[in-house]
């Protein structure tokens, strides 16, 4: 890749936060990011945007400020933000908090373990807003006790949150203030991490073994559909069909891919049915590595489904056109002796991909631009 494409700002303001899962482009034009800090015992999460105008990093919030739990406390902390932060019509950036962080001084934490643990357990997960109008962060409170929220989707039409707890993988649903929960119960053995809405009708995810979950986002019923996504022939599915994101299309289906899988895939609801389509991989020329799995969906206004082709030999800037059928390469991701990967993406206005690290520290939000 010719490097003048690509381009990256550094989180120098937080320069120990190892992470970033949550990425999601604003109604106000901004790309929202959560920074972690997963790997060092007692630390705290950040709520950052960028401004694509001014190419200028704005920190947002210090998550343990924002939810009023101190790290000091013993009990593991507010250290991460997942795959949840929810654009709203409002100009509101919703967001829910997530458990992998160790208390202070502690090498490790067991989330299973720490569950009914009387000193080092989570708190919970808050549900919080940053509003672009007032600048202003809104914390609703603890929706989760003793779990964190690594998935959340907003449905405005449905006017609620479907969210999914961790350790328990249990989806449940709240209103747009954090209340009114309901426990939809159980829905996989390991947590989901992938969820999509369709056009407020259906909310889509899958559980472990790559099953499509379909809930219908007004009348809460949950349909375990039979239909499951593709996985390797060395597998029975578990944690490699496993939805890893999906996005919905301009053809109104959802495309998706799997943890440990090469293969785009689509599906799509057909009266009470979900249809399924396997496209593989057409690759217009082979690539000399061992794909290991497909990140970071997002599609542009030409029907270009980009994403990333991770790999071992790092990572690929790919697309698919969905009326082509073809999947280009654009290149392997690497600048200033630093390799670029993601697992989340956005487009803004200008065809340009956004996404954040997860390997490189500090964290860098990356930009891939097509037109250079």
């Amino acid at each position: 890749m010719d490097p003048k494409k690509l381009d990256y700002f550094t989180f120098y303001e937080h320069p120990e936060n190892d992470t970033s899962w949550a990425l999601s482009m604003g109604i106000d034009k901004k790309v929202y990011i959560g920074l972690c800090m997963e790997f060092t015992s007692g630390g705290i999460a950040q709520l950052y945007n960028f401004d694509t105008e001014k190419e200028k990093l704005n920190h947002l919030a210090d998550i343990a400020e924002i939810t009023g739990d101190d790290p000091a406390s013993g009990r593991a902390t507010q250290g991460k933000i997942h795959f949840s932060l929810c654009p709203a019509s409002d100009l509101k950036m919703y967001g829910s908090t997530h458990a992998t962080t160790a208390p202070v001084g502690e090498p490790f934490w067991d989330p299973y373990s720490m569950l009914n643990d009387g000193y080092k357990y989570f708190e919970g997960a808050h549900l919080y807003y940053y509003d672009s109008k007032n600048y202003d962060v809104v914390d609703y409170g603890v929706i989760v006790p003793r779990q964190g929220v690594p998935l959340l989707t907003l449905s405005e039409g449905a006017e609620r949150f479907f969210g999914v707890t961790y350790p328990l993988a249990h989806l449940f649903v709240c209103n747009m203030k954090g209340r009114g929960i309901i426990d939809l119960g159980k829905v996989s053995e390991h947590y989901p991490i992938s969820m999509v809405n369709y056009k407020d009708k259906y909310i889509f995810t899958s559980d472990s073994y790559g099953q499509i979950i379909k809930v219908d986002a007004k009348k809460l019923k949950v349909d375990y559909t039979g239909v499951f996504l593709s996985h390797p022939n060395w597998s029975d599915g578990r944690l490699t069909g496993w939805m890893c994101d999906s996005v919905v299309g301009p053809d109104d289906s959802v495309y998706c891919c799997g943890y440990l899988n090469n293969r785009l895939m689509r599906f799509w609801p057909e009266g009470d049915e979900v249809r399924f389509e396997d496209l593989g991989y057409p690759l217009e020329e082979p690539i000399d590595a061992n794909i290991i799995r497909i990140l970071a969906l997002s599609f542009d206004t030409n029907s270009n489904l980009f994403h990333i082709l991770a790999t071992d030999k790092g990572s690929y800037m790919m697309s698919y056109n969905i009326g082509q059928g073809i999947i280009k390469n654009h290149g392997l991701m690497k600048k200033d002796g630093l390799n670029a990967t993601g697992w989340r993406s956005a487009i803004d206005e200008k065809g340009r991909v956004y996404f954040a690290d997860v390997g490189n520290i500090p964290v860098n939000l990356w930009r891939y631009d097509p037109n250079k």
